[in-house]
């Protein structure tokens, strides 16, 4: 049952998804890029400072539900 479609949807719990969500497609687009050449390089690393911004975003609003988040990346 998807409870973020309802009328009365916390904002916080919607950004919430949408950041998860954020954090998921950056994931995808760092898996499909090839590293090997230097142009590939600088583009992951463009994707992981976003998904680190979305991260830190992300632990503002936990913060806000009274959780004390220390969110990274997994290799």
């Amino acid at each position: 049952m998807d409870k973020t479609n309802t009328p009365n949807a916390d904002p916080k719990s919607s950004q919430v998804v949408d950041i998860l969500l954020q954090i998921e497609r950056l994931n995808i687009m760092i898996d499909e890029h090839d590293q090997s050449d230097a142009e590939g390089a600088l583009i992951v690393q463009q994707y992981e400072v976003l998904r680190s911004d979305f991260l830190s975003e992300l632990r503002a609003l936990l913060s806000d539900y009274g959780i004390d988040a220390n969110l990274k990346t997994s290799a």
